[in-house]
């Protein structure tokens, strides 16, 4: 899977393969593609609609929100691992350029000559060049780390964000902060988190957007250009801000403040934060989230509470927190719901007739089909994945419960769908005549105030409860994303309010009512083929094209990487995920999402580092599990050591070679270029008590369990003198004041590769 397994499944241990599950997978791949088909099938149908709906003009006010917000978290993100900067991307960290081209970008630097001997330095060919832009790793930190490279990187990385903040030229700065990101982060997978990969995809989809036409720098300039002219139109004059057509006051027109701007990249963010959730919720299937427990064992991971949360998993582990745990889990898989009540309201308000004719028709065959075909892979993989306990209903009288309630629901939604629009219910309460319809029906089961407030009553528990870096506050910002502009504007006329009542600094300069955005009957907008009133189009014809291929294959291929990690899907998952690969690298939105999948941890682990110098002295660089961070109440500031610790001492076995040898060289740059004896990584942990434990006999002290409950064993142990890589090269002695030392005595071997690349390139050639 590449560097995705580096998020979030790298917890999971290796599993033995259900070969039955297996056996299974060409049919359960049959019966998806016809669910797919369906589904594909009832958006070319309705393909007016659909078109209607992603390729509209929108308020650009919402995309501009979001990018202030995200520029604000993308800084709060970087501070959060400040003190790891240069132990994770520079040549004095963690990987030296070199290494890092060999063990994190090998078959993208296939074609690369080290300058060893006799091979040349850089690219061998064009195809050497081809293979490097196939990715999914692009970074200038793999050509040159070295910290005075970094730091002018980095600081070049905040001063695009900064002005990306700002709206100056916001398009072109967005791309180059992207990029910018990017080459930071591709640099060293080893601290990713769940958040860096969100930070990762919506920083794409954001700068497909026109953010900057609103509250940007790159607007109030226009804005000031036009008013010079006689061509803005603002609040009280013709148009009210929202433009006006050509008059014989104005003959060329007046422009609007805020102009519209496509919708579908903000489409496309509303479906990724739902394809997160769903993933996640999907993903939970262990017997910690079914049995409750998940939310008490996470808050007691000694890495992440921000207070010592013992007393209270002592008194709420049995009861309230599986209330909560259960209560997101149910939400986390019904979230993507709240987009269909986003599509049907928009539907509604739009008045779209009910379809009629063949189209009616073939409507309910393909619901039907879609619907019949999700439950066939339902009832065929079910058997693998049930196991009867006592008294529990046999395999096949679960699987016909199953497809008698699925069906039943089908006609029951079908049903209650026409009742709702056709005939709303009536009835009597508190002597006041109700009225229930579709669009109330939908927007009190599936609206956003009721999915996004549980989310965001959610994130903000774990903002105070849990120190987990910007992955809270991440998720927050994009829900803002669910907003229309009409709604982002009020929620900040209303903040903005408050402002002038405090009489806070520059709120004079604070409109009291919204500006509107750009008026949709402007006669430089295009509706060509449109009702009266409708949301004008994005684009032409040709853009309608373009902006939709790009849709169809964003959605296409973020589906198809989403493949659940199952055995029943064994047969055309990889080769289905090797086909949108290509994609996925280029537009660097690769993700997964198995947070706390499929179950959370159980132990708490830490890592202690031991040098041992050449006296025979052992000294505990006191680095993880008794280092002073780990005693700060409240933990407020986050850093990546506890993921970091994690992973190493998880399924990343390859990381602590390399991890050990940096102590070497850390210890020698701490002592004169001295480097010590050897280095011992040590893994420590102990196990969290159950619930029912600590519910019975009182909650427990972290110190004392792990005096009397820890554990250690030994990961990994490095002769400082023999390893490759673990001196100081010469160049860094240099740049530290250190005298040089002879060649000998550094051990490092670069990696030759062009006769290798030769060969393949003739083989490929004899076998055209």
């Amino acid at each position: 899977m590449g560097w995705v397994r580096e998020v979030g499944v790298l917890g999971l241990a290796d599993r033995v393969p259900n070969l039955e599950a297996r056996a299974l997978s060409p049919t359960v791949g049959w019966f998806a593609l016809v669910a797919v088909a369906a589904f594909v099938l009832l958006c070319v149908v309705h393909r007016d609609r659909w078109r209607r709906l992603w390729l509209r003009a929108e308020d650009p006010r919402t995309m501009a929100a979001f990018r202030i917000a995200f520029g604000v978290a993308l800084l709060g993100n970087l501070a959060g691992m400040w003190g790891q900067l240069e132990f994770l991307f520079t040549d004095e960290g963690l990987f030296t350029t070199e290494t890092a081209r060999q063990v994190l970008g090998r078959a993208q630097f296939a074609g690369y000559g080290e300058g060893a001997g006799d091979e040349p330095l850089g690219f061998f060919d064009a195809s050497a060049w081809l293979a490097f832009a196939k990715g999914p790793r692009y970074s200038l930190l793999f050509f040159r780390s070295d910290p005075s490279f970094f730091w002018v990187h980095l600081w070049a990385y905040v001063v695009a964000v900064l002005l990306f903040i700002a709206g100056v030229r916001t398009r072109t700065v967005g791309v180059i902060a992207y990029l910018l990101m990017g080459s930071i982060t591709m640099r060293n997978p080893v601290y990713w988190t769940g958040a860096d990969v969100v930070f990762r995809v919506f920083f794409f989809l954001l700068i497909l957007g026109r953010s900057g036409h609103a509250y940007s720098i790159d607007n109030w300039l226009r804005c000031r250009r036009l008013r010079r002219e006689g061509r803005l139109s603002e609040p009280g004059k013709a148009g009210e801000g929202a433009g006006a057509p050509a008059s014989e006051d104005h003959p060329r027109g007046l422009e609007a403040i805020y102009r519209r701007i496509p919708a579908w990249p903000r489409l496309l963010m509303i479906l990724q934060l739902a394809t997160i959730y769903l993933y996640t919720g999907c993903a939970k299937t262990g017997d910690v989230w079914s049995a409750g427990d998940a939310l008490y064992y996470a808050l007691n991971l000694d890495h992440f509470y921000r207070l010592p949360p013992q007393l209270l998993a002592s008194l709420f582990g049995t009861n309230l927190f599986r209330v909560f745990s259960w209560g997101v889990h149910v939400w986390q898989m019904g979230f993507s719901f709240m987009v269909v009540g986003l599509v049907v309201r928009w539907m509604l308000r739009e008045k779209f007739e009910p379809s009629t004719g063949w189209r009616r028709q073939a409507t309910r065959v393909l619901w039907t089909t879609f619907g019949l075909a999700v439950l066939a892979v339902v009832l065929v993989a079910f058997p693998v994945h049930y196991t009867v306990e006592d008294g529990w209903p046999s395999t096949q009288t679960m699987q016909w419960i199953i497809a008698a309630g699925w069906l039943v629901s089908m006609a029951a939604g079908a049903w209650l769908w026409v009742r709702l629009r056709d005939r709303p219910f009536t009835f009597m309460l508190l002597g006041r005549r109700r009225t229930v319809d579709l669009a109330a029906a939908v927007t009190w089961t599936l609206g956003r105030r009721l999915w996004l407030t549980i989310g965001m009553f959610f994130h903000v528990q774990i903002l105070l409860l849990m120190n987990i870096g910007m992955f809270a506050p991440i998720m927050l910002v994009a829900y803002i994303s669910y907003l229309n502009g009409t709604e982002t504007a009020s929620i900040l006329r209303s903040i903005g309010a408050i402002a002038i009542r405090l009489r806070l600094p520059g709120s004079s300069l604070i409109r009291r009512r919204p500006v509107p955005p750009e008026d949709p009957g402007l006669p430089s907008l295009n509706t060509t083929g449109l009702p009266l009133n409708a949301a004008p189009w994005a684009y032409g014809r040709v853009g309608q094209w373009l902006a939709t291929l790009f849709v169809v294959a964003h959605i296409g291929a973020i589906a198809t990487w989403c493949i659940p990690d199952k055995d029943s899907c064994h047969s055309f998952r990889a080769p289905a995920r090797r086909f949108v690969e290509p994609w996925l690298n280029v537009t660097g939105t690769r993700q997964s999402w198995g947070m706390f999948a499929p179950n959370p941890p159980r132990s708490n682990r830490f890592l202690k580092v031991l040098v041992t110098d050449n006296e025979g002295e052992t000294w505990d660089l006191r680095t993880d599990a008794n280092a002073p961070r780990n005693k700060a109440t409240p933990w407020i500031f986050y850093d990546r050591t506890g993921k970091i610790t994690r992973r190493v001492s998880g399924t990343g076995k390859w990381y602590r070679r390399w991890l050990a040898r940096y102590y070497c060289k850390a210890w020698a740059l701490e002592h004169d270029g001295e480097s010590p004896r050897s280095v011992e990584l040590v893994k420590v942990w102990y196990s969290i008590p159950k619930p029912e434990a600590v519910a019975q006999r009182g909650y427990y002290r972290p110190e004392d369990r792990m005096a009397r409950n820890g554990r250690e064993k030994s990961l990994m142990t490095v002769r400082c003198a023999r390893e490759a890589d673990a001196q100081l090269s010469n160049e860094v002695r240099a740049r530290h004041g250190l005298s040089p030392v002879d060649d000998t005595k550094i051990h490092h071997k670069p990696a030759r590769r062009k006769s290798k690349w030769d060969r393949q390139r003739k083989a490929k050639r004899k076998d055209k």
